[in-house]
């Protein structure tokens, strides 16, 4: 049998290809377009993220020199703004422009929706939730339909107060009696006016401290006394506290970084409790660790030597805020807060608070009775309480040429500045707007 082979003709599969291959280049096409117009909303919603972040920390920012209040955010005006002149709406329409001035910095799109903020008051901080909500334009992958991809983050700041930590703490001790919150009832914000801080040896509650037959008293009740005519302390990095040294922490304050104790083994309210505080920072046998802050500074306290009040004029003169710890006596501590040997010459004392304070003067009777005062900008003497006499007794306004001081006298004249504390890792112990605690400065930081 004879076959007969049929040759085709090429040019009839020509067509059948070039359907192939139009429909295998729109799907690439397809493909290429959706890789990316994806791509660039992955970009965008990381640029979408980065001006969420930026704007909820410059929202939560405008609030950080406000006269705010935590529970007053939860509650709602009057108590938010402890300023009357600064209600929470005004306070809240500047955060929101803030933040809005951030995402418009750092966003990039062709259509964009405003964002939504909202203040709420959790663990004692204040919490500003902000929204960026935006649309990536699809351009190549509309030919598969679809013409946007809706992107939306969101980021929360809270504003609250850091816990205390400082480097640069002069290790000269104050009495928590003398924090302006325990004994003037008219102290509302920082800075403070002028107040007299009493040493140890002095009558510092004595009304007639000029009438021998009156002096009933030795020290000062209420702030535990050790042995000495001042509270000494060492540095952390220090094993004790010479006059080299001193001078030296004069100047240029601790290198090693100081915190305060823990609140929360005492958070529940007044009295506190020294023994707690004692416990919480200068447990038995505890070995000095310089690698974190130190919560409890040890000393072996001795007389004041005049050479010291030296740099005391020299920091007086600088007119700059200086950071100091605090002991807790009585008030708020209804047992004092500092472990003393039976002759009081060892002293340790668990750090209960660091403030800023400004000296204004001091007088230190001990030997020449050195003294020093300077009267202008916020140690004026119109910045100092009204009236004859300070809650204590003694006489206005302070001067460190009173008569009435004796050899066995010694104090500084201050102003607070505020509550002494650095941007940390940690949580904050203290409510905004809760003034035993709350000293003015403020941490911002992202929550989530």
């Amino acid at each position: 049998m004879r076959v007969q082979l049929i040759e085709s003709d090429p040019g009839r599969e020509d067509g059948a290809v070039a359907i192939v291959v139009a429909v295998s280049l729109i799907v690439l096409l397809g493909l290429a377009a959706f890789a990316v117009d994806f791509g660039l909303a992955y970009s965008n919603k990381r640029q979408v993220q980065t001006s969420a972040d930026a704007a909820a920390l410059a929202a939560a920012g405008t609030l950080a020199d406000e006269s705010v209040s935590c529970v007053g955010v939860a509650e709602g005006d009057p108590p938010a703004a402890l300023d009357p002149s600064r209600p929470l709406a005004t306070l809240m329409t500047e955060a929101e422009t803030a933040g809005t001035n951030l995402t418009d910095e750092n966003h990039y799109f062709a259509d964009y929706v405003p964002a939504s903020m909202e203040f709420t008051c959790e663990g004692g901080a204040i919490n500003v939730s902000w929204t960026n909500e935006s649309v990536s334009d699809v351009s190549l992958g509309s030919v598969l339909g679809g013409d946007e991809i809706e992107v939306n983050r969101s980021a929360v700041a809270a504003l609250d107060v850091p816990p205390g930590v400082a480097s640069g703490l002069r290790p000269f001790p104050f009495c928590s009696k003398y924090l302006p919150q325990n004994f003037d009832p008219s102290f509302s914000s920082y800075p403070s006016k002028v107040y007299r801080v009493e040493g140890p040896n002095t009558k510092g509650n004595d009304p007639k401290p000029e009438d021998p037959a009156d002096d009933v008293v030795k020290g000062d009740p209420g702030c535990p006394k050790p042995g000495g005519n001042w509270y000494h302390a060492n540095c952390p990095e220090t094993a004790n506290n010479g006059v080299p040294q001193l001078q030296e922490a004069i100047m240029e304050g601790c290198k090693g970084a100081v915190k305060e104790v823990d609140r929360t083994a005492y958070s529940a309210g007044p009295p506190v409790n020294g023994v707690e505080l004692i416990a919480a920072g200068c447990p038995p046998n505890d070995p000095p660790d310089l690698a974190v802050p130190d919560d409890c500074l040890k000393a072996d306290p001795g007389n004041f030597n005049p050479s010291l009040a030296e740099k005391w004029e020299e920091v007086m003169q600088a007119r700059e805020p200086i950071p100091i710890p605090v002991f807790c006596g009585t008030p708020p501590c209804g047992t004092p807060g500092v472990v003393m040997d039976g002759g009081g010459n060892t002293v340790e004392y668990p750090v209960y608070r660091i403030m800023n304070v400004q000296i204004c003067g001091y007088f230190f009777g001990k030997g020449d009775k050195k003294s020093g005062q300077i009267t202008d900008g916020l140690c004026a003497e119109s910045n100092m309480p009204s009236g004859a006499t300070d809650p204590f007794g003694r006489t206005l306004p302070y001067t460190v040429k009173d008569p009435k001081d004796t050899n066995q006298t010694n104090y500084f004249l201050v102003v607070y500045t505020s509550a002494q504390t650095a941007p940390v890792f940690g949580d904050s112990t203290c409510t905004i707007g809760d003034v035993s605690c709350d000293g003015g400065l403020r941490r911002t930081i992202l929550v989530e």
